[in-house]
């Protein structure tokens, strides 16, 4: 039995040379890369514009449901800022069809708000939230390397909403 576990075990070699070819899109790097504070806070404030600072708490693989029956989430990076901002940090290899990503963030987003607010808080004690969509494609294929979402009143665009929520691919 011991023989047949070590015939199909990876040597010492194989294994660095397997952990050498891992690139920040595999999900085991991107957690081990965003568990450093300062690399985690830099990458942030670089896609976000956000001056951050220290963060107060970095989740990797957080799960989130809102009941035992409903479908959950599970966020690869979920930063809170200390400063009233949460942050889900997604890194994205398949490649999702345009139409299925807004939905797909939206549920995220909802989930964070869901799990921020407690029974008897007011709203306006809700984090700022941002959900971003690290992709290693395009993933509404117009050529642009970000694509930021947030709400915005459709008759008059000069109307500022500050729902605190925004999107990021």
């Amino acid at each position: 039995m011991e023989q047949n576990i070590l015939k199909h075990s990876l040597s010492l070699e194989q294994l660095e040379e397997n952990y050498e070819q891992l690139r920040i899109t595999d999900d085991f790097i991107f957690s081990k890369v965003m568990q450093d504070k300062e690399l985690c806070v830099k990458l942030l404030e670089c896609l976000t514009g956000n001056q951050i600072g220290d963060v107060e708490e970095i989740v990797i693989q957080k799960s989130v449901k809102a009941t035992n029956d409903s479908k959950g989430v599970r966020y690869d990076v979920y930063v809170d800022d200390g400063q009233g901002r949460v942050y889900d940090a997604e890194m994205q290899n398949k490649t999702f069809r345009a139409k299925e990503l807004p939905k797909r963030s939206r549920f995220y987003q909802e989930l964070i708000d869901l799990n921020e607010l407690e029974k008897g808080e007011h709203y306006m004690e809700l984090k700022d939230s941002y959900v971003i969509f690290i992709c290693t494609y395009d993933p509404f294929d117009k050529g642009l390397c970000c694509y930021s979402f947030s709400n915005l009143c459709h008759e008059d665009y000069d109307i500022p909403f500050h729902d605190g929520r925004e999107i990021l691919f």
